[in-house]
């Protein structure tokens, strides 16, 4: 029992010192290294079990923590929960049952430090434009040309300057005829503007003239007009004449002079000019339309370019030149009549000449003829183109019909024909029998006779002579064309 009491008691002296160990861990040096930021610690107490230890393990001299009143400060133990927060850095402590954990002791933060930078000094806003310039011009009085140079010192965002200059060189010439130096009237022949409007050096020049003339560089800022306030009249009729300012006022004292110079009238009188020549006249040449066959005329057509001339005056003399700017071009036309060719290119074509031929056709013949006459027709068929007007023309078509005769020997068939007919010796027949290329027949027989029975009998037997006489001769002709 003893033995017991003394474990348990050295258990609640070792959570004890466990706890006085984590409360001045806990506890800031002083008010102002406290954290700002609230925490929240939890401390794990793990109730301690006595353990029965053996006797063998008691030493003697743990009797006087037995007696020692350390158990007093237990009641802390019901306060602990609401101890200051800890930093969050801080471990917990866990007591266990034979073995504890010492907290490790954290050291407070170091303040932090705040360095403040000084502000910048603000910086001057450039300009956007150059408003400080110093101007200078030259002038050549023999071209009225010369130079603008805008300089500057200012700094600003760009070159550009906040009021440019404009400039206009105009070129006058003398009205003729003309006297003095300068001459009056004058009448513009043209101008050129130029615009200084950024730092640097400009040129400027007017229309170059040859003499008799006068040169004027007139300029205005932009701020009363520019260009715009340059406005020049078509002519000049002395002094006091509503024109621009001249570049020298505009820019007094910053160069050579005025910029403005005129010739003398000497020499610009010239003679009458000569008369103007009559306008050159050019003719291409003629060119054929189309014509269609039937028509009886041809349409052509030409270019006629009319070219003018006029006088001017050039280094002081009269010249003649041609006036470009008004030659015009027009065109003619005209009608012709066909020539030969082109009416013959509208002849019609015509076909050959058709001829169409029948076959022979035999004439009649009598026995003892040996020859027969034969015909027949040849029709000729031909095409002409005739000429009616103009190139107008018609085709003509003509048929000949001939008739042409041959005599050709009669064939054996028409021979045998007549070796049939038996001719009385003492009577001649009252008409001889005409044979057609057609059969003989017994019509074409020759009827011989009385109406009385000897008559018949005796004409059957010359009939049966003749026909005796016949064969004979039919022999003999066989035999003589053999």
């Amino acid at each position: 029992m003893r033995e017991r009491l003394v474990a348990f008691c050295a258990s609640v002296l070792t959570v004890l010192l466990a706890i006085a160990m984590s409360l001045l861990v806990a506890q800031p040096a002083s008010a102002e290294e406290a954290p700002a930021v609230e925490a929240t610690e939890t401390v794990q107490v793990v109730e301690a079990v006595p353990v029965e230890a053996s006797p063998a393990k008691v030493e003697p001299p743990v009797t006087p923590l037995v007696e020692a009143p350390v158990a007093a400060p237990a009641p802390p133990l019901t306060e602990a929960p609401v101890a200051p927060p800890a930093p969050p850095a801080e471990e917990e402590v866990v007591v266990n049952k034979t073995t504890t954990t010492p907290p490790v002791e954290t050291p407070p933060a170091p303040p932090i430090q705040t360095t403040t930078t000084p502000p910048t000094p603000e910086q001057p806003t450039l300009p956007t434009c150059i408003d400080q310039v110093n101007w200078s011009y030259t002038y050549d009085t023999a071209t009225g040309s010369g130079t603008i140079t805008a300089a500057s010192d200012q700094k600003a965002q760009s070159t550009a300057l906040c009021d440019p200059l404009a400039t206009r060189s105009a070129a006058w010439s003398y009205d003729l005829p003309a006297s003095g130096n300068p001459s009056y009237p004058q009448t513009l022949r043209g101008f050129k503007d130029v615009t200084v409007d950024t730092l640097g050096t400009f040129n400027f020049a007017p229309p170059q003239l040859a003499s008799c003339r006068q040169y004027d560089t007139y300029a205005e800022w932009q701020s009363n007009g520019g260009p715009g306030g340059l406005p020049l009249p078509g002519k000049l009729y002395g002094t006091g004449n509503e024109e621009p300012p001249f570049l020298s006022d505009k820019l007094g004292g910053k160069g050579n002079g005025p910029t403005y110079h005129s010739t003398t009238s000497d020499g610009c009188n010239q003679p009458e000019p000569p008369a103007v020549p009559n306008p050159k006249v050019d003719k291409s040449e003629w060119k054929d339309g189309k014509f269609v066959c039937g028509d009886l005329t041809v349409t052509q057509t030409r270019e006629v370019t009319t070219t003018p001339y006029k006088v001017t005056l050039k280094d002081g003399k009269w010249i003649v030149v041609e006036d470009t700017e008004n030659i015009k071009t027009v065109t003619e036309t005209q009608t012709r009549a066909l020539t030969t060719e082109e009416i013959e290119s509208c002849k019609p074509a015509v076909p050959e000449p058709k001829v169409v031929t029948s076959e022979w056709v035999s004439g009649e013949w009598v026995c003892g003829d040996t020859t027969v006459e034969q015909t027949r027709t040849v029709s000729t068929t031909t095409s002409t183109p005739v000429f009616v007007s103009g190139s107008t023309w018609t085709v003509s078509t003509e048929t000949v019909v001939k008739t042409e005769t041959q005599e050709v020997a009669l064939s054996e068939s028409q021979l045998e024909t007549c070796e049939a007919v038996v001719v009385p010796p003492t009577t001649p027949p009252t008409k001889p029998v005409a044979h057609k290329p057609s059969a003989p027949t017994g019509d074409n027989l020759a009827y011989t006779g009385t109406e009385s029975t000897p008559a018949v009998f005796l004409g059957g037997s010359l009939l049966l002579l003749g026909a005796m006489l016949a064969a004979i001769n039919l022999r003999r002709r066989k035999a003589t064309n053999e």
